[in-house]
């Protein structure tokens, strides 16, 4: 059951982009699939500073988040920063589609450049724990006010039945799966780290 709830999650439909930034953000999300990081997180950046809309502003800080761990530090800030930087405006936003993925992300990276992936690594499951409890009480204040938001059901649903980070696996910490699952672009393309001028 955990892993038919946490599977629906992935089939959930993006947030359409109704908004003139539709051409900027398609041509920063084609950079980042090409593996220019740098060149996307510029356009993310703007498009962050530029827009009104939250939904929009919230995926850029997704990807900003994505571009700054596969392609290296840029804009300053070290690797102990950047999940606070960019996955924790999301968590601290409220309600919003990538809420799930903002923690799942959060957590991963958290995990990787904090306490590391081996089976010996510290696991900080009371930090984790606390801040899935935070999201799924902003999850139930939206789904109070709107009960039949199948997103945030799903959200709901897969977040409660989210295992927490354990040791044990063959190379390491689960933590890895997670980040497989999370960064499926890892597996087909070598790391390549860019830098900003």
């Amino acid at each position: 059951m955990r892993t038919l709830v946490i599977s629906l999650l992935f089939l959930l439909p993006p947030v359409p982009f109704a908004y003139a930034q539709d051409i900027s953000f398609a041509e920063a999300d084609a950079l980042y699939q090409t593996g220019e990081y740098a060149r996307a997180a510029e356009d993310y950046r703007r498009i962050v500073e530029a827009t009104d809309n939250p939904d929009v502003r919230l995926r850029c800080l997704l990807r900003l988040g994505d571009c700054w761990y596969r392609g290296g530090p840029f804009g300053g800030g070290g690797e102990d920063t950047f999940a606070d930087a960019f996955y924790a405006k999301v968590l601290n936003h409220g309600y919003s589609p990538y809420l799930v993925e903002a923690y799942r992300k959060w957590r991963a990276a958290t995990q990787m450049y904090w306490h590391g992936v081996s089976n010996f690594s510290e696991i900080p499951i009371r930090k984790s724990r606390a801040c899935k409890q935070r999201v799924l009480k902003v999850i139930a204040a939206h789904l109070r006010s709107h009960p039949d938001d199948p997103t945030a059901l799903a959200q709901q649903a897969a977040l409660r039945q989210l295992p927490d980070i354990q040791r044990g696996g063959p190379y390491g910490s689960s933590v890895l799966t997670e980040i497989w699952l999370l960064w499926p672009e890892i597996l087909k393309t070598p790391r390549r780290t860019q830098r900003l001028p």
